[in-house]
């Protein structure tokens, strides 16, 4: 409390405090640059580029990668799997692995997926260190409704969840992972959640020893119609640092992020402000969230609120 003091005419008044207040922060309880970058974690398709909060003095430029995929779509093909390890970008392209069969509980070997994941060309091309600041993949049944049938698992791992060559079973994978629903109407979307090793630059053009410490995308179907596939739409947010051949570009030597916040800061706000990483129908009516509630978070995060229909399917959940 700060001190009083009498006056001539007998009022009394209160003397300043010269004492420093200490600022309690509002919102999210972060600062500027942290709320800035849990609306790109959150949002990977649609938030302005700004650098994470990761840890150590890593600078680099940011780029925004999307690409579109059609996996497991082929005679006879009934089931399959997919692994995104967007962090893992290396030589031997395990970053995205796919698997696809007749059969829901048969193995099949885990390969590179025939196209590039998106940024993996730009990089390894371009870049002498990278890591991934934001991402996620959005999963679409495009089939026929008459014909829609079977069933989807979906959810996080890690890089080493799959491993190049060995054979997993759709049933396998699904077990892995903490979503389960039929073959769904609507866009099902998975956010990636960063761990400690994706917070490290590393060379796109070498393999990565701490698979284990990157975060992955996960996702299984079985009993879907032969030849139906999924379609994967992924969008990634990498921060990359220039190869001395790289025309143009000189290295960054601004602070990647002056946040005072960690990255388990961020999670912690991104939980407490009641964000689900995966998005889909039966989340939306799970939650119990009205859609005034919804778009109260959106708010706070600064982004667009869910019931609006956007690239990255905002209408789904929060």
């Amino acid at each position: 409390m700060a001190p009083t003091k009498q006056t001539k005419n007998g009022r009394k008044v209160k003397q300043p405090n010269n004492k420093r207040q200490r600022r309690i922060p509002k919102g999210l309880g972060l600062d500027r640059a942290a709320t800035e970058y849990v609306r790109l974690l959150t949002d990977p398709c649609n938030a302005p580029l700004v650098h994470p909060t990761y840890t150590g003095g890593d600078s680099g430029y940011l780029v925004r990668c999307d690409k579109v995929f059609i996996v497991g779509r082929g005679s006879g093909i009934t089931a399959g799997l997919i692994q995104w390890t967007p962090g893992d970008i290396n030589d031997d392209a395990t970053e995205f692995l796919s698997a696809a069969g007749s059969d829901f509980s048969s193995g099949f070997p885990a390969v590179p997926f025939a196209d590039a994941s998106p940024g993996r060309n730009f990089l390894s091309s371009n870049a002498s260190a990278y890591r991934c600041v934001a991402a996620c993949a959005k999963f679409t049944y495009p089939g026929s409704e008459s014909g829609r049938a079977g069933w989807v698992h979906y959810g996080h791992g890690n890089g080493r969840s799959i491993i190049l060559g060995s054979n997993y079973a759709a049933s396998g994978v699904g077990r892995l992972c903490n979503n389960y629903s039929r073959t769904p109407v609507d866009t099902v979307e998975v956010v990636w959640r960063p761990d400690f090793a994706d917070q490290q630059m590393v060379d796109p053009t070498a393999t990565r020893q701490q698979r284990a410490g990157t975060g992955s995308i996960l996702f299984a179907f079985g009993g879907f119609p032969p030849d139906a596939g999924i379609v994967v739409s992924m969008t990634a947010v990498y921060e990359w640092v220039p190869r001395g051949e790289s025309d143009g570009p000189a290295n960054p030597i601004a602070d990647k992020n002056e946040s005072s916040n960690t990255l388990d800061q961020v999670f912690a706000a991104i939980r407490r402000a009641g964000f689900n990483w995966v998005r889909d129908s039966a989340h939306l009516v799970g939650s119990g969230l009205t859609t005034g509630m919804v778009a109260g978070l959106a708010n706070t995060f600064g982004m667009m609120p869910s019931v609006s229909r956007a690239r990255s399917q905002r209408n789904l959940t929060y």
